[in-house]
């Protein structure tokens, strides 16, 4: 006579779910949650993001604006010098940012009393009031 034993043995939530595998509501909501994080962070990384991106604008029209100053003293010039002179004669490096974080080249407006770099900013049009200048207080013009 053949006996069988039998051995009960309790089975885990984590062998059950193993088992059973996932359900459409476990994944809607996780899908759910993993949405709002993204959005969540989109929110949060966006906005610092264009500040940041502002901030190098600023930077690169700055050290432009050094550049065409130095080069007006230097040469005794009220002229405008182009972005293209200030690198050929080594006021800028070659590897120099011409363009704005946008891709937008930088213009320089000059008076006899001042070098103004302007970009159109991150709506790429220019006289609007996301524009870069610097200096800052440098007035929009129609150019």
């Amino acid at each position: 006579m053949a006996y069988v034993l039998l051995i009960w043995r309790p089975v885990s939530a984590m062998n059950r779910s193993k088992q059973r595998g996932v359900t459409r509501f476990e994944l809607t909501v996780v899908t759910v949650a993993a949405g709002l994080v993204a959005l969540t962070g989109l929110l949060v990384v966006r906005p610092r993001l264009a500040a940041a991106e502002t901030d190098e604008a600023e930077k690169y029209a700055s050290r432009i604006q050094t550049a065409a100053q130095e080069w007006r003293r230097d040469n005794g010039s009220s002229e405008c010098p182009t972005l293209s002179q200030l690198v050929h004669e080594k006021r800028l490096s070659q590897s120099a940012r011409m363009d704005d974080p946008w891709g937008e080249r930088y213009r320089l407006r000059c008076t006899d009393e001042e070098v103004t770099v302007v970009s159109p900013g991150e709506d790429r049009q220019p006289n609007t009031k996301d524009d870069i200048r610097v200096p800052r207080s440098a007035p929009r013009s129609a150019s």
